[in-house]
């Protein structure tokens, strides 16, 4: 599902798009340079330099990217697998997750369940109202009143898709995730 997700993607909105949303919190891409945050907070950049980038999606890795550069192959990063577009409910073990990952300092600022929305937004980048009440585990009609108050707030992005909504983190959004995770 995340597959046929990513080439809708790629088919309609080009791969400058793809890379940019692979996992927004940890690669961000700056043609011609893929910038990575790992799980122990390195930064780092990757310069492809044409020699293309085999991307490699997972569910039982973290939320960070794994990547090696390796000087006489291939390079390759590994991105969270995206659920189901038509997903109504996540795993209680990932929505517990969702919660106990929210920093407390994002918490103590937001309240929980404002806080996990905003979480599960920047995780879940293009979510429909539907699935970030899912993942946030919270009622629609709740998830919907606090990604608008979010919104209002230039903490998140509200896009059209048809007669859909999907959710993304603004660049204050991530600012203030960045200063409270970091």
């Amino acid at each position: 599902m995340d597959r046929a997700w990513r080439l809708r993607q790629l088919a309609e909105h080009g791969v400058e798009r793809l890379l940019s949303e692979l996992n927004p919190r940890y690669i961000t891409w700056a043609s011609p340079v893929l910038h990575l945050t790992t799980a122990s907070k390195r930064d780092g950049d990757v310069h492809l330099a044409g020699r293309g980038l085999l991307l490699i999606p997972t569910v039982f890795g973290a939320h960070y990217p794994a990547f090696d550069y390796p000087d006489d192959g291939q390079p390759w990063i590994t991105f969270p697998v995206r659920d189901s577009a038509h997903a109504t409910t996540a795993p209680a073990v990932v929505t517990a997750g969702i919660l106990s990952e929210a920093p407390a300092s994002l918490r103590a600022l937001l309240g929980r369940t404002r806080a996990t929305v905003l979480w599960v937004i920047a995780e879940h980048a293009e979510c429909t109202t539907t699935q970030l009440a899912a993942h946030a585990g919270i009622s629609l009609a709740s998830a919907s009143q606090h990604a608008h108050v979010l919104r209002n707030a230039g903490l998140t992005v509200l896009t059209r898709d048809g007669q859909s909504v999907r959710h993304t983190i603004s660049p204050a959004g991530q600012a203030l995730l960045n200063s409270t995770t970091g």
